[in-house]
């Protein structure tokens, strides 16, 4: 039977083996996810918000609204402490997740900040 520190380290090694694949930035979210150490409750809260932005935003496109501050708002203000909402963003982006959400919310948050 494997012992725990032998099970550790090999885990840690995994760790280390896995950042080095998601080097290559085809990954920005997921190397994120490990960086920040957030647990799987936490990513599955991150797309739960996403899911739920995503659908408010294509209903209110389709309503004719054309500020989505208050999303960007709520995106900033659910997500975990353990992420910033820029690079998340980001991140969501170059993974093309929720692109057209998070390019809306990102171009809100450079247009808030100047």
């Amino acid at each position: 039977m494997e012992s725990v520190e032998d099970r550790l380290q090999r885990l840690e090694y995994h760790h280390r083996v896995l950042m080095k694949v998601l080097d290559s930035n085809e990954y920005p979210l997921y190397r994120l996810f490990i960086e920040r150490k957030l647990t799987e409750k936490e990513v599955h809260e991150l797309f739960m918000l996403c899911d739920q932005l995503q659908k408010k935003y294509k209903e209110q496109k389709e309503w004719g609204f054309v500020n989505f501050f208050p999303l960007l708002i709520q995106f900033a203000g659910l997500l975990t402490t353990k992420l910033h909402p820029d690079e998340t963003m980001e991140a969501l982006i170059e993974q093309k997740l929720y692109e057209e959400l998070m390019k809306e919310l990102k171009t809100l948050r450079y247009n808030y900040n100047d």
